[in-house]
């Protein structure tokens, strides 16, 4: 999107501060700024572009920016890149980058869901043995972790009363209650416990 690619891009320029030998030369391609200051940029050689896959796409269709030179392909958010590149955008700049080339291109892939099959269909597609670094890895349950659900009729009269609801939320031995904290005189001030301060 054209807020991630901005994003993207204040990011690039605060770190760029602290290269300065050589200088990189990082330009912005989304829609809504003037074609000629990019056009320009263009002109005078750029290092690192950041912008929309369409934007730069459409670029790339105009002869405007070669990727005949270019040593890294990085997809942010690349699931959801993946679910709006009706076009096959991303398998068509791939192709124009790796024509006539034997050199490597890398090409990184961020998302927070990857384990997605369209996603690792796409992956699959333009990349050679790629390797996946999984920082979260698949959901999981640890097996002491027990799931119970229960329907509640909320229409439906409960058969127990509000004093049986307090009993029940309390320790059987009495004698081993929580110490309280300090603060609240009570282990539980609940107010179903508040207004059963005996149960």
């Amino acid at each position: 999107t054209r807020d991630l690619a901005e994003q993207t891009y204040k990011c690039m320029t605060k770190f760029n501060k602290y290269l300065d030998n050589p200088t990189v030369r990082i330009t912005l391609f989304v829609g809504g700024i003037d074609e000629k200051e990019q056009f320009r940029a263009l002109e005078e050689g750029v290092d690192i572009v950041v912008g929309t896959l369409q934007k730069v796409m459409d670029y790339v269709r105009r002869g405007k920016l070669d990727v005949s030179q270019l040593k890294f392909l990085v997809l942010d958010e690349a699931d959801d890149l993946q679910k709006k590149d009706d076009r096959k955008e991303i398998p068509r700049l791939n192709s124009q980058i790796k024509r006539g080339r034997r050199d490597r291109v890398q090409t990184l892939f961020f998302s927070a869901t990857l384990h997605d099959d369209q996603v690792k269909g796409m992956i699959d597609e333009i990349t050679t043995r790629p390797i996946w670094v999984d920082l979260k890895g698949k959901d999981s349950v640890p097996e002491t972790v027990h799931h119970v659900a229960l329907y509640i009729d909320p229409l439906a009269d409960v058969p127990w009363t509000n004093a049986d609801v307090a009993v029940r939320a309390k320790p059987v031995d009495q004698k081993n209650q929580p110490e309280p904290d300090g603060v609240h005189a009570k282990p539980s001030m609940s107010p179903t416990d508040s207004r059963f301060p005996d149960a």
